[in-house]
Protein backbone atom coordinates (compact mmCIF):
# COMPACT_ATOMS: atom_id res chain seq x y z
CA UNK A 1 0.00 0.00 0.00
CA UNK A 2 1.10 3.60 -0.70
CA UNK A 3 -0.68 6.39 1.21
CA UNK A 4 -3.67 4.07 1.63
CA UNK A 5 -3.81 3.22 -2.08
CA UNK A 6 -2.83 0.05 -3.86
CA UNK A 7 0.05 0.30 -6.32
CA UNK A 8 -2.35 -0.42 -9.21
CA UNK A 9 -4.98 2.10 -8.12
CA UNK A 10 -5.23 3.93 -11.45
CA UNK A 11 -8.53 4.69 -13.19
CA UNK A 12 -7.28 3.25 -16.50
CA UNK A 13 -6.66 -0.06 -14.70
CA UNK A 14 -9.54 -0.25 -12.22
CA UNK A 15 -12.36 1.92 -13.58
CA UNK A 16 -14.47 -0.01 -16.10
CA UNK A 17 -15.73 3.11 -17.90
CA UNK A 18 -12.16 4.39 -18.26
CA UNK A 19 -10.93 1.05 -19.58
CA UNK A 20 -13.77 1.03 -22.12
CA UNK A 21 -12.92 4.57 -23.24
CA UNK A 22 -9.21 3.80 -23.67
CA UNK A 23 -10.11 0.75 -25.76
CA UNK A 24 -12.04 3.06 -28.11
CA UNK A 25 -9.44 5.82 -28.31
CA UNK A 26 -5.78 6.33 -29.18
CA UNK A 27 -3.78 6.55 -25.96
CA UNK A 28 -0.05 6.65 -25.26
CA UNK A 29 0.95 5.69 -21.71
CA UNK A 30 4.40 7.07 -20.83
CA UNK A 31 5.93 5.41 -17.79
CA UNK A 32 8.11 7.51 -15.48
CA UNK A 33 10.26 6.55 -12.51
CA UNK A 34 13.61 5.35 -11.26
CA UNK A 35 14.78 1.75 -11.77
CA UNK A 36 13.14 -0.54 -9.21
CA UNK A 37 10.19 1.78 -8.56
CA UNK A 38 7.59 -0.58 -10.03
CA UNK A 39 7.34 0.61 -13.64
CA UNK A 40 7.76 -2.89 -15.07
CA UNK A 41 4.99 -4.28 -12.87
CA UNK A 42 2.69 -1.45 -13.92
CA UNK A 43 3.58 -1.97 -17.56
CA UNK A 44 2.81 -5.67 -17.20
CA UNK A 45 -0.56 -4.83 -15.66
CA UNK A 46 -1.31 -2.43 -18.52
CA UNK A 47 -0.59 -5.18 -21.03
CA UNK A 48 -2.91 -7.54 -19.13
CA UNK A 49 -5.76 -5.03 -19.29
CA UNK A 50 -5.05 -3.85 -22.85
CA UNK A 51 -4.02 -7.02 -24.61
CA UNK A 52 -3.47 -5.33 -27.99
CA UNK A 53 -1.23 -2.60 -26.59
CA UNK A 54 2.24 -2.15 -28.09
CA UNK A 55 5.03 -1.93 -25.51
CA UNK A 56 8.12 0.08 -26.46
CA UNK A 57 11.15 -0.21 -24.17
CA UNK A 58 14.84 0.47 -24.69
CA UNK A 59 15.52 -2.51 -22.40
CA UNK A 60 14.18 -4.84 -25.09
CA UNK A 61 17.17 -3.95 -27.26
CA UNK A 62 19.48 -5.61 -24.74
CA UNK A 63 17.59 -8.91 -24.63
CA UNK A 64 19.55 -11.81 -26.14
CA UNK A 65 17.83 -15.21 -26.15
CA UNK A 66 15.73 -14.15 -23.19
CA UNK A 67 18.71 -12.81 -21.22
CA UNK A 68 19.27 -9.11 -20.46
CA UNK A 69 22.80 -8.13 -21.56
CA UNK A 70 23.39 -4.42 -20.95
CA UNK A 71 26.05 -2.60 -22.97
CA UNK A 72 26.53 1.07 -21.99
CA UNK A 73 28.09 1.80 -25.37
CA UNK A 74 24.73 0.91 -27.00
CA UNK A 75 22.63 3.29 -24.87
CA UNK A 76 21.85 5.73 -27.69
CA UNK A 77 21.19 2.92 -30.16
CA UNK A 78 18.79 1.24 -27.71
CA UNK A 79 16.71 4.41 -27.42
CA UNK A 80 16.70 4.94 -31.19
CA UNK A 81 15.41 1.38 -31.43
CA UNK A 82 12.62 2.31 -29.01
CA UNK A 83 11.82 5.45 -31.02
CA UNK A 84 11.50 3.31 -34.14
CA UNK A 85 9.16 0.84 -32.42
CA UNK A 86 6.88 3.67 -31.29
CA UNK A 87 6.92 5.40 -34.69
CA UNK A 88 5.99 2.18 -36.52
CA UNK A 89 3.17 1.49 -34.05
CA UNK A 90 1.77 4.99 -34.68
CA UNK A 91 2.11 4.61 -38.44
CA UNK A 92 0.24 1.31 -38.20
CA UNK A 93 -2.59 2.99 -36.24
CA UNK A 94 -2.10 0.84 -33.14
CA UNK A 95 -4.48 2.31 -30.62
CA UNK A 96 -2.59 1.87 -27.35
CA UNK A 97 1.13 2.38 -26.79
CA UNK A 98 3.16 1.88 -23.60
CA UNK A 99 6.50 3.73 -23.46
CA UNK A 100 8.33 1.75 -20.77
CA UNK A 101 11.49 3.74 -20.00
CA UNK A 102 12.56 5.77 -16.97
CA UNK A 103 11.78 9.11 -18.71
CA UNK A 104 13.33 11.10 -15.89
CA UNK A 105 13.87 14.36 -17.73
CA UNK A 106 11.56 16.20 -20.05
CA UNK A 107 13.82 15.95 -23.11
CA UNK A 108 13.77 12.15 -22.79
CA UNK A 109 10.01 12.21 -23.45
CA UNK A 110 9.98 14.87 -26.16
CA UNK A 111 10.22 12.45 -29.09
CA UNK A 112 7.21 10.47 -27.85
CA UNK A 113 5.19 13.58 -27.04
CA UNK A 114 5.81 14.96 -30.53
CA UNK A 115 4.83 11.59 -31.99
CA UNK A 116 1.61 11.57 -29.95
CA UNK A 117 0.70 15.08 -31.11
CA UNK A 118 1.40 14.23 -34.76
CA UNK A 119 -0.78 11.10 -34.64
CA UNK A 120 -3.54 12.44 -32.32
CA UNK A 121 -2.86 10.24 -29.28
CA UNK A 122 -3.99 11.20 -25.80
CA UNK A 123 -0.98 11.07 -23.47
CA UNK A 124 -1.17 9.73 -19.92
CA UNK A 125 1.98 10.02 -17.78
CA UNK A 126 2.20 7.12 -15.34
CA UNK A 127 4.34 7.16 -12.18
CA UNK A 128 4.34 4.17 -9.78
CA UNK A 129 2.60 4.56 -6.43
CA UNK A 130 4.89 2.14 -4.59
CA UNK A 131 5.91 3.33 -1.10
CA UNK A 132 9.60 2.79 -1.95
CA UNK A 133 9.63 4.77 -5.22
CA UNK A 134 11.84 7.49 -3.62
CA UNK A 135 13.82 5.19 -1.27
CA UNK A 136 17.31 4.72 -2.67
CA UNK A 137 18.02 1.61 -0.56
CA UNK A 138 14.88 -0.18 -1.73
CA UNK A 139 15.34 0.92 -5.32
CA UNK A 140 18.92 -0.37 -5.38
CA UNK A 141 17.76 -3.69 -3.92
CA UNK A 142 14.67 -4.17 -6.07
CA UNK A 143 15.73 -3.11 -9.58
CA UNK A 144 16.04 -6.23 -11.72
CA UNK A 145 18.86 -5.02 -13.95
CA UNK A 146 21.29 -4.30 -11.10
CA UNK A 147 21.56 -0.60 -11.90
CA UNK A 148 24.26 0.91 -9.64
CA UNK A 149 23.12 2.85 -6.60
CA UNK A 150 24.83 6.06 -7.74
CA UNK A 151 23.03 5.93 -11.09
CA UNK A 152 19.66 5.54 -9.35
CA UNK A 153 20.46 8.40 -6.99
CA UNK A 154 21.33 10.62 -9.96
CA UNK A 155 17.99 9.81 -11.56
CA UNK A 156 16.13 10.68 -8.35
CA UNK A 157 18.04 13.96 -8.08
CA UNK A 158 17.39 14.98 -11.68
CA UNK A 159 13.71 13.95 -11.94
CA UNK A 160 11.76 16.78 -13.62
CA UNK A 161 8.10 17.53 -13.03
CA UNK A 162 6.07 17.69 -16.21
CA UNK A 163 3.35 20.34 -16.47
CA UNK A 164 1.34 20.27 -19.73
CA UNK A 165 0.25 23.09 -21.97
CA UNK A 166 -3.23 22.44 -20.58
CA UNK A 167 -5.35 19.81 -18.85
CA UNK A 168 -8.70 18.86 -20.26
CA UNK A 169 -11.31 16.30 -21.24
CA UNK A 170 -10.51 14.76 -24.64
CA UNK A 171 -12.96 13.14 -27.07
CA UNK A 172 -11.85 10.27 -29.26
CA UNK A 173 -11.52 10.80 -33.02
CA UNK A 174 -14.90 9.32 -33.94
CA UNK A 175 -16.86 11.38 -31.42
CA UNK A 176 -14.89 14.48 -32.39
CA UNK A 177 -16.08 14.14 -35.97
CA UNK A 178 -19.67 13.47 -34.85
CA UNK A 179 -19.70 16.60 -32.69
CA UNK A 180 -18.12 18.68 -35.47
CA UNK A 181 -20.85 17.58 -37.88
CA UNK A 182 -23.56 18.39 -35.32
CA UNK A 183 -22.10 21.83 -34.68
CA UNK A 184 -21.92 22.59 -38.39
CA UNK A 185 -25.54 21.54 -38.82
CA UNK A 186 -26.65 24.02 -36.17
CA UNK A 187 -24.35 26.69 -37.63
CA UNK A 188 -26.06 26.26 -41.01
CA UNK A 189 -29.49 26.54 -39.37
CA UNK A 190 -28.40 29.60 -37.42
CA UNK A 191 -27.15 31.41 -40.53
CA UNK A 192 -30.41 30.60 -42.31
CA UNK A 193 -32.58 31.90 -39.48
CA UNK A 194 -30.67 35.13 -38.79
CA UNK A 195 -29.79 37.06 -42.00
CA UNK A 196 -27.81 39.72 -40.13
CA UNK A 197 -25.59 37.06 -38.55
CA UNK A 198 -25.14 35.45 -41.96
CA UNK A 199 -24.00 38.78 -43.43
CA UNK A 200 -21.58 39.48 -40.59
CA UNK A 201 -19.97 36.04 -40.86
CA UNK A 202 -19.90 35.52 -44.61
CA UNK A 203 -19.06 39.11 -45.59
CA UNK A 204 -20.07 38.42 -49.19
CA UNK A 205 -18.06 35.18 -49.27
CA UNK A 206 -19.55 31.98 -50.68
CA UNK A 207 -17.62 29.35 -48.69
CA UNK A 208 -19.35 26.42 -47.10
CA UNK A 209 -19.59 26.23 -43.31
CA UNK A 210 -16.47 24.03 -43.12
CA UNK A 211 -14.37 26.77 -44.72
CA UNK A 212 -15.93 29.53 -42.61
CA UNK A 213 -14.73 27.87 -39.40
CA UNK A 214 -12.01 25.28 -40.10
CA UNK A 215 -12.09 22.66 -37.34
CA UNK A 216 -9.74 20.20 -35.67
CA UNK A 217 -9.55 16.42 -35.98
CA UNK A 218 -9.49 16.00 -32.20
CA UNK A 219 -11.67 17.97 -29.80
CA UNK A 220 -11.32 18.75 -26.11
CA UNK A 221 -12.71 20.88 -23.30
CA UNK A 222 -9.99 22.70 -21.36
CA UNK A 223 -9.99 22.29 -17.58
CA UNK A 224 -6.87 24.36 -16.83
CA UNK A 225 -4.49 26.26 -19.08
CA UNK A 226 -0.97 25.88 -17.65
CA UNK A 227 1.44 26.95 -20.42
CA UNK A 228 3.82 24.23 -19.16
CA UNK A 229 3.99 25.73 -15.67
CA UNK A 230 4.32 29.39 -16.66
CA UNK A 231 0.77 30.29 -15.57
CA UNK A 232 0.43 31.29 -11.93
CA UNK A 233 -0.54 28.36 -9.65
CA UNK A 234 -0.41 25.86 -12.53
CA UNK A 235 2.35 23.83 -10.86
CA UNK A 236 0.33 23.66 -7.64
CA UNK A 237 -2.72 22.61 -9.67
CA UNK A 238 -0.78 19.76 -11.32
CA UNK A 239 0.36 18.52 -7.89
CA UNK A 240 -3.14 18.27 -6.43
CA UNK A 241 -4.13 14.71 -5.54
CA UNK A 242 -7.47 14.99 -7.33
CA UNK A 243 -5.68 16.00 -10.56
CA UNK A 244 -3.09 13.22 -10.40
CA UNK A 245 -5.71 10.64 -9.45
CA UNK A 246 -7.99 11.72 -12.31
CA UNK A 247 -5.48 11.60 -15.15
CA UNK A 248 -6.47 8.72 -17.41
CA UNK A 249 -10.03 8.66 -16.08
CA UNK A 250 -13.11 8.78 -18.32
CA UNK A 251 -15.87 11.34 -17.74
CA UNK A 252 -19.23 11.84 -19.44
CA UNK A 253 -19.35 15.33 -20.92
CA UNK A 254 -22.71 17.03 -21.62
CA UNK A 255 -23.11 19.30 -24.64
CA UNK A 256 -26.05 21.61 -23.88
CA UNK A 257 -25.85 23.90 -26.88
CA UNK A 258 -23.70 25.80 -29.35
CA UNK A 259 -22.56 29.37 -29.86
CA UNK A 260 -21.79 31.28 -33.05
CA UNK A 261 -19.93 34.57 -33.56
CA UNK A 262 -18.07 35.98 -36.57
CA UNK A 263 -14.88 34.67 -34.95
CA UNK A 264 -15.72 31.26 -33.50
CA UNK A 265 -17.99 28.24 -33.48
CA UNK A 266 -18.19 26.49 -30.11
CA UNK A 267 -20.05 23.80 -28.18
CA UNK A 268 -21.25 24.69 -24.69
CA UNK A 269 -20.46 22.25 -21.90
CA UNK A 270 -22.17 21.75 -18.56
CA UNK A 271 -19.79 20.27 -15.99
CA UNK A 272 -20.94 17.94 -13.24
CA UNK A 273 -19.70 18.16 -9.64
CA UNK A 274 -16.75 15.80 -10.17
CA UNK A 275 -15.63 17.73 -13.26
CA UNK A 276 -15.95 21.08 -11.48
CA UNK A 277 -13.42 19.83 -8.91
CA UNK A 278 -10.91 19.62 -11.79
CA UNK A 279 -11.92 22.87 -13.50
CA UNK A 280 -9.78 25.95 -12.86
CA UNK A 281 -10.28 28.66 -15.47
CA UNK A 282 -11.12 32.34 -15.10
CA UNK A 283 -14.87 32.72 -15.65
CA UNK A 284 -15.06 36.38 -14.70
CA UNK A 285 -16.00 39.18 -17.11
CA UNK A 286 -13.54 42.05 -17.44
CA UNK A 287 -14.76 45.66 -17.12
CA UNK A 288 -13.95 46.22 -20.80
CA UNK A 289 -16.12 43.27 -21.85
CA UNK A 290 -19.05 44.42 -19.71
CA UNK A 291 -18.79 47.93 -21.16
CA UNK A 292 -18.73 46.65 -24.72
CA UNK A 293 -21.75 44.48 -24.04
CA UNK A 294 -23.71 47.48 -22.77
CA UNK A 295 -23.32 49.13 -26.17
CA UNK A 296 -24.20 45.87 -27.92
CA UNK A 297 -27.40 45.56 -25.90
CA UNK A 298 -28.60 49.03 -26.86
CA UNK A 299 -28.05 48.22 -30.51
CA UNK A 300 -29.80 44.85 -30.27
CA UNK A 301 -32.80 46.40 -28.54
CA UNK A 302 -33.19 48.96 -31.30
CA UNK A 303 -32.99 46.22 -33.94
CA UNK A 304 -35.72 44.01 -32.51
CA UNK A 305 -38.60 46.13 -31.20
CA UNK A 306 -41.08 43.43 -32.19
CA UNK A 307 -39.96 41.11 -29.38
CA UNK A 308 -42.31 40.74 -26.42
CA UNK A 309 -41.96 43.10 -23.44
CA UNK A 310 -41.39 42.27 -19.78
CA UNK A 311 -39.18 39.84 -17.94
CA UNK A 312 -38.68 36.19 -18.79
CA UNK A 313 -40.39 33.50 -16.73
CA UNK A 314 -38.39 31.24 -14.40
CA UNK A 315 -38.70 28.48 -17.01
CA UNK A 316 -37.22 30.74 -19.70
CA UNK A 317 -34.44 31.77 -17.35
CA UNK A 318 -33.43 28.13 -16.83
CA UNK A 319 -33.57 27.53 -20.58
CA UNK A 320 -31.74 30.63 -21.79
CA UNK A 321 -29.20 30.89 -18.94
CA UNK A 322 -27.99 27.27 -18.77
CA UNK A 323 -24.61 28.14 -17.21
CA UNK A 324 -23.41 30.94 -14.97
CA UNK A 325 -20.61 31.32 -12.43
CA UNK A 326 -17.96 28.64 -11.91
CA UNK A 327 -17.67 26.40 -14.96
CA UNK A 328 -19.72 28.68 -17.20
CA UNK A 329 -16.81 29.23 -19.55
CA UNK A 330 -16.40 25.48 -20.21
CA UNK A 331 -16.63 24.89 -23.94
CA UNK A 332 -15.24 23.01 -26.92
CA UNK A 333 -13.86 25.01 -29.83
CA UNK A 334 -15.27 23.50 -33.01
CA UNK A 335 -13.72 26.01 -35.39
CA UNK A 336 -12.30 29.49 -35.76
CA UNK A 337 -12.33 32.03 -38.55
CA UNK A 338 -8.97 32.30 -40.34
CA UNK A 339 -6.43 34.09 -38.16
CA UNK A 340 -8.42 33.66 -34.93
CA UNK A 341 -6.94 31.68 -32.03
CA UNK A 342 -8.95 28.94 -30.31
CA UNK A 343 -8.77 30.78 -26.97
CA UNK A 344 -11.14 33.38 -28.44
CA UNK A 345 -14.03 30.91 -28.09
CA UNK A 346 -13.94 31.22 -24.31
CA UNK A 347 -14.11 35.02 -24.47
CA UNK A 348 -16.98 34.85 -26.97
CA UNK A 349 -18.87 32.49 -24.69
CA UNK A 350 -18.44 34.82 -21.72
CA UNK A 351 -19.89 37.65 -23.80
CA UNK A 352 -22.88 35.51 -24.75
CA UNK A 353 -23.44 34.58 -21.10
CA UNK A 354 -23.57 38.28 -20.24
CA UNK A 355 -25.96 38.83 -23.16
CA UNK A 356 -28.17 36.10 -21.70
CA UNK A 357 -28.26 37.83 -18.33
CA UNK A 358 -29.19 41.15 -19.93
CA UNK A 359 -31.90 39.50 -22.04
CA UNK A 360 -33.45 37.97 -18.92
CA UNK A 361 -33.95 41.50 -17.61
CA UNK A 362 -35.10 42.81 -21.00
CA UNK A 363 -36.36 40.18 -23.50
CA UNK A 364 -36.39 42.75 -26.33
CA UNK A 365 -32.62 42.32 -26.51
CA UNK A 366 -32.92 38.86 -28.11
CA UNK A 367 -34.66 37.36 -31.10
CA UNK A 368 -35.78 33.75 -30.60
CA UNK A 369 -36.65 31.04 -33.15
CA UNK A 370 -37.52 27.38 -32.46
CA UNK A 371 -37.07 24.25 -34.55
CA UNK A 372 -37.63 20.55 -33.78
CA UNK A 373 -34.57 20.10 -31.56
CA UNK A 374 -33.45 23.50 -30.26
CA UNK A 375 -34.07 27.18 -29.63
CA UNK A 376 -31.99 29.67 -31.62
CA UNK A 377 -31.29 33.11 -30.16
CA UNK A 378 -29.68 36.14 -31.73
CA UNK A 379 -28.41 38.83 -29.36
CA UNK A 380 -27.20 41.25 -32.00
CA UNK A 381 -23.72 42.26 -33.15
CA UNK A 382 -22.99 38.74 -34.42
CA UNK A 383 -23.68 36.95 -31.08
CA UNK A 384 -25.92 33.89 -31.33
CA UNK A 385 -26.59 30.84 -29.15
CA UNK A 386 -28.34 27.53 -29.73
CA UNK A 387 -30.07 25.85 -26.78
CA UNK A 388 -30.66 22.11 -27.26
CA UNK A 389 -33.92 20.56 -26.08
CA UNK A 390 -31.89 17.57 -24.92
CA UNK A 391 -28.18 17.53 -24.11
CA UNK A 392 -25.81 15.30 -26.06
CA UNK A 393 -23.34 13.20 -24.07
CA UNK A 394 -19.84 12.07 -25.05
CA UNK A 395 -17.21 9.99 -23.30
CA UNK A 396 -13.96 11.89 -22.65
CA UNK A 397 -10.58 11.17 -21.09
CA UNK A 398 -9.12 13.60 -18.56
CA UNK A 399 -5.39 14.15 -19.04
CA UNK A 400 -2.83 16.74 -20.09
CA UNK A 401 -1.81 18.00 -23.52
CA UNK A 402 1.97 18.18 -23.64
Amino acid sequence: MANGKTTTDFPFLQHSRSVAHVNNAKVMFIMRGAPGSGKSSLSKKLKEVYKKAVSCSADDYYMQNGVYVFDPLQHKTAHLYCHDLAARACDNQRHILIIDNTNIRQWEMRYYLDLAREHNYDVVLVEPKTPWRHNIDELARRNKHKVPREVIQRKLDTFEEMVPLYYGWFLNARDSQTLLQLGRYYLTECLRKFPELNRLIRKDRSEGVVDLFPGHDKLHCTAKFCDRGKVMNSLQYSRRDVIRDSCGKAFHLDIIGFMVTPQTLGARVKLNKAMLSLYDNDDEMTDEMVGALGAMSLKAGAQDKRSRKGKHSAKDQALFCPTYGCGSRAHITLGCAPGVRASQTGFDQMEIIECEQQAIRDPTLAKTVKNETAYFRYYGNGRSAIYLDKSVQYSTLFTGFY
